[in-house]
């Protein structure tokens, strides 16, 4: 008899990018606090294997990574002293340096033979850009079509509505901003809605790969139902 296996969904990738620009510190406290639960949420219900990177960006630096492919069981709150908010606001170049991280980390699953990951990129900026030098608009636009392609998502989180007028343009369709306002209570909303997204990503992959299991199960019936046609005689002809 042919046992079916119990599903346990493809481990999700969290990658999450904070602006640290100067316009953060009124939010600082609430910023900190809001990923803090987050983190709490997540690993309480996190897909076995699942990870998260977490980069900060202002404009002395576009990508200082605070945690890269940390196991989700093992990500620590955060405190006052990891987020120091600062400079300017290099969206592009964060957003471009962001994804060729983990491009370079799903290139290097793949090359060692490991299971994909789900992918969800989530930008939270109170900011519009106003640093960057590295990436244009049109070579983002191309890059995340591309990864959306690959079945990626990608949602973006802003303060200032000018924000959204860069979003749209790096090619983010308008069901995937959000607005929040600049205060405890707009921080703590948008964390609250980075929460919920990652739900929606992590159901969604947990239903896909039960879809998988029962189809490859039933094919494991047929592929027996036919031996044992095979071997008893039954389906061969005269």
């Amino acid at each position: 008899m042919t046992d079916r296996p119990a599903p346990d969904a493809t481990p999700l990738h969290l990658y999450v990018l904070i602006d640290e620009s100067g316009s953060m510190s009124a939010i600082r406290d609430d910023a900190i606090g809001g990923f803090n639960q987050l983190l709490t949420e997540q690993r309480d219900d996190a897909i076995p294997g699942s990870r998260v990177t977490l980069v900060f960006f202002d404009s002395q630096n576009p990508c200082r990574i605070h945690w890269n492919g940390t196991p989700l069981h093992d990500a620590i709150d955060l405190t006052p002293a990891d987020f120091r908010p600062r400079g300017g606001t290099p969206l592009l170049d964060a957003t471009g340096r962001i994804i060729a991280l983990a491009d370079a980390e799903a290139g290097a699953r793949t090359a060692a033979g490991e299971v994909a990951e789900g992918i969800l990129v989530v930008t939270i900026t109170d900011g519009h850009e106003n640093a960057s030098s590295e990436f244009d608009r049109d070579a983002l636009t191309q890059l995340i079509r591309q990864r959306e392609a690959d079945g990626w998502e990608f949602q973006f989180l802003a303060a200032d509505l000018a924000a959204f007028d860069d979003a749209r343009a790096m090619g983010y369709a308008a069901d995937r901003l959000v607005h929040f306002e600049r205060s405890a209570v707009g921080m703590r909303s948008a964390m609250a809605t980075t929460n919920q997204m990652t739900n929606r990503r992590k159901a969604a992959l947990r239903q896909q790969h039960e879809d998988r299991v029962n189809l490859e199960f039933e094919q494991r019936l047929e592929a027996d139902r036919r031996r044992n046609e095979g071997s008893d005689g039954s389906g061969s002809s005269r």
